[in-house]
């Protein structure tokens, strides 16, 4: 009987090149990134090379004997050269839930989005593809997995975008950004994180600790009217699932397995390995609890006379029966529309009664029918200490509704606080927080949504704007936020039952920074020379 086989894996982020002639004989290039796995504890195993890209891994390029595969890592380059590594196609894999994922948002009631890469045809099946390097690499640290950890993770992206146009300054590239959601069927993993070209099959790794990775980058989802684009992650653990059904599952225990199972070219011995490495399951535990956030912030809907939905916002629960909103959110309710509460929970719940405290400010406060079955509310600040470069977790309904997605559960963004204006607020009292500008995404939808500060996880304000230019280019990195100063006015005034109450007479320069008009006086000191 063979020995027990153990495994010890590291990986190495990667180029993967294809060289091909087109049908009129010119030779053409392609790369994507890829993710190159190997086994330390056995020298003779070349490894695998992962990468998903219906372009480069379907079966007709795959199989083209005029196609000729590459790879290359940043370990590859030198001050004069860079070394292409052959690669040989060992298997592709259909990954059904993921092109299922990807087609349920490109037509939807949230409004039509498409998939990047742009050369992907949905009409066609995504596919992992599996290379084997013909010699062994230096994979650069050790590598584990995690299933889907929680909405707000930090993680950090790692591959080779532009790697035929630069891969001496792409390979290896990093980029940063956060997990804004996870679906709970296909384990689909959507981030804030910025996507470039070439960077499907880019390894997803959690921040703080760079051996611990959540999945592949296979493209990202993006609104065609410009609105405003997520990355699209696979995990691990569907890629198991995949291999899984295709692979060959020998009858035999690890105990049984021999060299020649694990070595062979079609990848076949392949699934014995990965079940090997999916046994230590990491979850890494987050400082900020996310959960308590996503359930304070709710979806809006309001509805036309026909019963069609006119628009969806965000909103927080202030307490059971009460929800912060925008104005623009909610325009105009008549006696012949309608707005319903869509919690995260998939409760629906009918707005009563609207009320605006303020004049001249967009946030308006909504009263429900009957408070909602679970007696949430975000916490607010007490303090108005709030300081500049404050990390933060933005969540709202952005770029899709409730009930365009499978949970129900919104988008989560990090950043921190840019910028903070401070004012009088009314004329009797002292200056308060009057605006904030932050860094976490704040995309169209997310107005009404939620700024939470990472280290107490109280709410800091609320979801307002995005930065648009003349041209109507969108910035959902740059978001203006009504902070909770305004908000716990507003709420105090409206605390009472009665259906009349006295609005606030905002400080006028409240008002113009809201309509980025000038607040200040300027005044030109002179200098002796």
């Amino acid at each position: 009987m063979n020995q027990i086989r153990d495994f010890n894996f590291s990986f190495t982020t990667a180029a993967i090149r294809v060289v091909f002639r087109d049908d009129e004989g010119v030779q053409r290039q392609v790369a994507v990134s890829g993710v190159y796995i190997c086994n330390l504890l056995d020298l003779n195993d070349p490894g695998f090379v992962f990468t998903i890209s219906s372009v480069l891994a379907s079966k007709e390029v795959a199989t083209d004997e005029r196609c000729a595969f590459y790879m290359a890592t940043s370990d590859h380059v030198t001050s004069d050269t860079i070394f292409w590594s052959p690669i040989d196609y060992s298997t592709s894999t259909d990954l059904f839930h993921l092109r299922s994922f990807i087609s349920s948002f490109c037509k939807n009631a949230s409004g039509t989005f498409r998939f990047r890469p742009s050369s992907t045809d949905l009409s066609i099946p995504s596919f992992l593809a599996v290379f084997r390097p013909q010699r062994r690499l230096s994979p650069s640290r050790p590598f584990t997995f995690s299933a889907p950890v929680s909405s707000g993770t930090r993680v950090y992206i790692e591959g080779a975008p532009f790697a035929i146009e630069s891969p001496a300054l792409f390979l290896g590239f990093q980029m940063r950004g956060s997990i804004s959601f996870i679906d709970d069927t296909t384990g689909v993993i959507l981030s804030d994180a910025r996507y470039l070209d070439g960077m499907e099959g880019s390894a997803v790794v959690i921040d703080d600790d760079n051996q611990v990775s959540v999945g592949i980058v296979a493209g990202a989802l993006q609104k065609v009217n410009g609105e405003g684009e997520v990355l699209v992650i696979y995990p691990w653990s569907s890629i198991v699932d995949a291999i899984s059904q295709q692979l060959y599952i020998p009858p035999h225990s690890l105990s049984d397995l021999n060299e020649s199972m694990i070595n062979i070219k079609d990848a076949s011995g392949f699934k014995p390995i990965v079940s090997k490495l999916f046994v230590m399951d990491i979850a890494p535990k987050l400082t900020t609890d996310t959960g308590l956030m996503k359930q304070t912030v709710v979806c809006i809907y309001v509805y036309a006379a026909n019963g069609r939905t006119r628009s969806w916002g965000s909103g927080i629960l202030l307490s059971p029966s009460t929800i912060v909103t925008n104005h623009h959110v909610v325009p105009s309710v008549t006696e012949t529309s309608r707005v319903v509460v869509v919690t995260a929970d998939k409760e629906f719940l009918r707005v009563r009664e609207t009320r605006m405290p303020f004049e001249g400010l967009d946030m308006i406060f909504l009263l429900l029918d009957k408070p909602m079955s679970m007696n949430l509310a975000a916490t607010l600040t007490t303090e108005n200490n709030i300081q500049r470069g404050e990390p933060v977790i933005s969540v709202g309904y952005g770029l899709f509704s409730a009930v365009a997605t499978r949970t129900g559960a919104p988008l989560l963004s990090r950043g921190f606080i840019s910028s903070i204006v401070n004012l009088p607020l009314t004329a009797y009292s002292g200056v308060e927080n009057s605006m904030l500008a932050v860094s976490a995404c704040c995309w169209n939808g997310s107005s009404g949504g939620g700024i939470y500060s990472c280290s107490t996880g109280h709410l800091l304000g609320m979801i307002t704007s995005n930065a648009k230019t003349e041209h109507k280019k969108i910035y959902p990195q740059l978001g203006f936020i009504i902070p909770v100063s305004l908000i716990k006015l507003g709420f105090d005034s409206i605390a009472n039952t009665s259906q009349v109450f006295d609005k606030i007479e905002l400080e006028p320069r409240v008002k113009r920074i809201w309509k980025m008009q000038p607040t200040h006086s300027a005044v030109l000191l002179k200098t002796k020379l």
